[in-house]
């Protein structure tokens, strides 16, 4: 049986062009690489990191096209840059900050960036709770914490009618039902979208949270 790392993103979302495509390759392939050494996914996934990371990440991209007309859209907890990264290749016009607390995952999504001579993706080596007040006005998440410690976490770092994004399972409806009054007394939040991943069907949903006050 082959092992080796799969790359059908081309197969999949055929109208990305190739341009496209080769940097989301260099991307995968400098991900399998480093992650030999800063534990970028979990080696179980590698196999399928273009279905379960890369296809996740496209899908999004193009659910939220409206979301993404703002000029600067914050990736909080970015990690190995999903979907931060993903999203600054795709859409060059708008500008990406890939926040994170951890300074070998920030360092690589830099490396990556400046290989693929993305002007519109930088780094911010923090925490969410540390950032300023007021500073985001539209932010993403994808495996960063549950629904309600991100809404609690970003509740002074969001402006009032700021929008947070965040990218769940299909199970989606039980961390909304944790969401404590205080939360929803300062957040609207309903799912926005549901969608499959290619071949395996899994179901992914994102959830939109408005900041009323």
């Amino acid at each position: 049986m082959n092992s080796a790392p799969q790359w059908r993103v081309g197969q999949w979302f055929p109208r990305l062009s190739e341009e496209l495509l080769r940097d989301l390759k260099v991307y995968h392939g400098e991900l399998l690489r480093f992650n030999e050494s800063i534990n970028l996914i979990s080696p179980k996934t590698a196999f399928e990191a273009d279905l379960l990371h890369f296809a996740d990440s496209i899908q999004v991209s193009g659910l939220i096209k409206e979301e993404l007309q703002k000029l600067i859209v914050h990736d909080i907890g970015s990690g190995n840059g999903f979907p931060g990264l993903v999203l600054g290749i795709l859409n060059r016009e708008t500008e990406f900050v890939l926040v994170d607390s951890d300074l070998k995952k920030q360092e690589f999504t830099k490396f990556v960036a400046a290989k693929l001579g993305l002007k519109n993706v930088r780094t911010l080596c923090r925490r969410l709770e540390d950032m300023k007040k007021d500073e985001i006005q539209v932010g993403i998440s994808r495996a960063f914490a549950p629904l309600s410690r991100s809404l609690d976490l970003g509740v002074q770092v969001f402006k009032v009618g700021g929008i947070y994004l965040n990218m769940k399972t299909h199970e989606w409806t039980q961390e909304v039902a944790t969401l404590t009054p205080q939360i929803c007394s300062t957040w609207n939040t309903r799912l926005l979208h549901e969608y499959e991943l290619p071949m395996n069907g899994t179901k992914r949903s994102i959830l939109k949270s408005i900041k009323t006050k």
